[in-house]
């Protein structure tokens, strides 16, 4: 009797998942639905932005961490006050509610991790305007970290609680170049910046990150972070400054808003920049989260917005034939 691999040569797949790679007619065993598939081609899948749930405390200027589904907002500012935040916002997916609130009020600071592992770093206070303070957060508390080595405010954020970026922003009476390092202690020197920035777009992790645009006066150059140095990339396709992002590394970001006051949204692969579907809420100083393919952007101004959206980032879905017994 003829066999698969006989006919083939080579064995069904056994796996867990469905494949992201894969080839017209890929036959495989998905054993968590213990069912048989095969392909059939694809299908473009269009980017979007939906309306998530409404912020508890409308604000610009704050950070944001985690995933679109388990989401962190903490810190900002409302300009007409003017109040430096000290409240946290933790997203379900749906819906805003209360965290514990960040030793330090402060606004125009970075933050990066997840909902249950936060980190918050920099920003600005009133006296002496610049903070090094870096707090950590465990899903309902926070906590003092190492001091950053050069105080800042409006830095890019990028990385996890205990792998942490801080880079640009503005310190020690002008912008700058530095970048710093977190390994859940302490901060070291990274790589410069080529380009000093305050007010940038972050996105991705400590061995890989973007740093989009920013105020120098207002620039579009784009940098990339490998772990230990910068390299010039794509710049982006018009000046910005005060953008969101969310993006899990420098190659699959998703840049939106900023200022001017704009509701486009652009995507970066690590070699261009294209547009997409735009917010439906213009903004700058918006904070973001998540990925490029599942980001968030909550928040910002003119003014406090309270309103969050939830991006769909563009994606081949695979058609599949599932077989039954």
């Amino acid at each position: 009797m003829a066999t698969y691999k006989g006919i083939q040569g080579f064995a069904i797949q056994n796996l867990s998942s469905d494949p992201t790679n894969f080839i017209t007619g890929q036959v495989w065993y998905n054993s968590t639905n213990n069912v048989f598939k095969v392909t059939t081609g694809t299908t473009q899948v269009t980017a979007a932005w939906a309306t998530g749930g409404n912020l508890t405390t409308g604000r610009q200027q704050a950070a944001g961490a985690g995933t679109q589904t388990a989401g962190l907002m903490f810190g900002g500012n409302n300009p007409s006050g003017p109040t430096r935040f000290n409240a946290t916002e933790e997203y379900n997916g749906s819906s805003w509610t209360n965290g514990g609130n960040l030793t330090t009020a402060r606004n125009f600071l970075a933050g990066c991790g997840t909902q249950t592992a936060g980190l918050a770093f920099g920003g600005d206070v009133p006296t002496p305007g610049q903070s090094n303070a870096t707090e950590e957060y465990n899903g309902s508390s926070w906590t003092n970290g190492g001091n950053l080595g050069t105080a800042r405010y409006a830095p890019g954020g990028a990385g996890t609680q205990t792998a942490g970026l801080c880079f640009g922003g503005y310190g020690g009476g002008d912008q700058t170049t530095s970048t710093e390092e977190y390994d859940g202690s302490s901060w070291t020197g990274g790589g410069n910046m080529n380009e000093a920035r305050r007010r940038v777009g972050n996105a991705g992790i400590q061995t890989s990150a973007l740093a989009i645009g920013g105020m120098n006066p207002q620039v579009d150059s784009v940098e990339e972070y490998n772990g230990s140095t910068w390299a010039i990339a794509t710049a982006l396709p018009s000046p910005l400054q005060m953008v969101g992002a969310a993006g899990a590394n420098n190659t699959e970001v998703v840049a939106f808003g900023g200022e001017p006051t704009r509701a486009d949204a652009i995507l970066y692969n690590g070699t261009s920049w294209t547009s997409t579907a735009s917010m439906g809420t213009a903004r700058y100083s918006a904070s973001g989260a998540g990925t490029q393919p599942a980001g968030l952007a909550f928040g910002g101004g003119p003014g406090t917005k309270t309103n969050t959206e939830e991006f769909t980032g563009p994606v081949v879905a695979i058609n599949t034939i599932t077989t039954t017994d």
